[in-house]
């Protein structure tokens, strides 16, 4: 979860959920929190994540019109992700297991339904060993290192 900076010194990794996106995409509530952790990556603070899953959850949305904002607004901020050397988290056998155990830790606590996205992209955070940074309530019912920004 930590990348060691300098001697005894370490750097926080933080996966970018959907949700802290489209905060940051249509400036709602939580989004100060979005931008400050962006500008503790762009001083080196902190390393910046998200899933695969996050960029085809965004990309759909996008492109079927469900949001306030559109494909142009979204690749900007893509664009503002790559120049912050965030990196994408690929898919893996291991993520696969692990959102397969989350959809199913999921339905089995407190009534809390991850959506199938959501388990990919929580596994995602974890076999990363980053900290997932979200929006959504039923984050933090999961096993995972997870902030909301709430």
């Amino acid at each position: 979860m930590n990348v060691k900076k300098k001697e005894n010194e370490t750097i926080d990794k933080y996966c970018l959920e959907t949700s802290a996106i489209i905060a940051l995409l249509q400036n709602e509530k939580g989004s100060n929190k979005v931008m400050t952790l962006l500008s503790r990556a762009e001083k080196g603070n902190v390393l910046i994540f998200y899933s695969f899953m996050t960029r085809f959850e965004l990309l759909y949305q996008a492109k079927t019109g469900t949001k306030k904002w559109g494909i142009n607004e979204l690749q900007i901020w893509l664009e503002k992700l790559k120049k912050l050397k965030a990196s994408e988290i690929q898919y893996s056998e291991d993520i696969l297991q692990k959102a397969v155990e989350l959809k199913v830790e999921s339905k089995r606590t407190k009534n809390m339904d991850c959506s199938v996205w959501d388990a990919w992209i929580a596994a995602s955070a974890d076999t990363s060993k980053t900290i997932l940074f979200h929006k959504d309530r039923h984050f933090s019912f999961l096993s995972i290192r997870n902030e909301s920004i709430l």
